[in-house]
């Protein structure tokens, strides 16, 4: 006589496929989590901390001739064709060069890099307005400004956040 109990004869097989999908997931999981930590790491450490120091020139230098510093349109044109705009066009071809190997960084940088975008063509539409004598244009700048400066913010919230979620402490700068 056959004793059933109620399941069919391969459950034990089943189940041993089932705890070794769990067990592949598992542990996948947790290879894709360190790949983004050690991603991650590398991108701040190595990829972005050897670029920033140019950018942060430029910001630096750019602030000397704008705002409350700002002397004359011959200086902001002077230090911006000769300093700023040469410096920043490197510094964003550098920043377009880093290639994060996870999708979660990749998705990161694209932050940074809308922001070296947009400041670049603050930049370059001051530079513009300048040469056209078109005051219309320092509008069309601050409004790049301001979205370089949101797509920065928003990268540097996602970067501590990326950063508590993965237990990464980074120095501050």
């Amino acid at each position: 006589m056959r004793v059933s109990f109620g399941v069919e004869s391969g459950w034990w097989r089943k189940l041993a496929v089932a705890a070794a999908l769990l067990a592949a997931s598992v542990m996948t999981g947790g290879c894709l989590a360190d790949n983004v930590t050690r991603d991650l790491g590398l991108y701040v450490n190595r990829d972005v901390n050897s670029i920033a120091g140019l950018e942060q020139g430029c910001l630096e230098r750019y602030r000397c001739v704008s705002g409350q510093n700002y002397k004359n349109d011959d200086t902001l044109y002077r230090v911006l064709k000769g300093e700023i705009l040469p410096v920043y066009s490197s510094f964003c071809g550098l920043a377009f060069r880093i290639e994060p190997q996870t999708e979660a960084v990749r998705r990161l940088h694209s932050y940074y890099l809308e922001a070296a975008h947009y400041r670049l063509q603050g930049f370059r539409t001051v530079v513009l307005a300048i040469e056209s004598g078109d005051p219309d244009l320092i509008r069309v700048a601050n409004e790049n400004f301001t979205k370089a400066s949101r797509a920065a913010a928003k990268w540097r919230s996602r970067v501590d956040g990326m950063a508590e979620l993965h237990g990464i402490t980074f120095g501050t700068n």
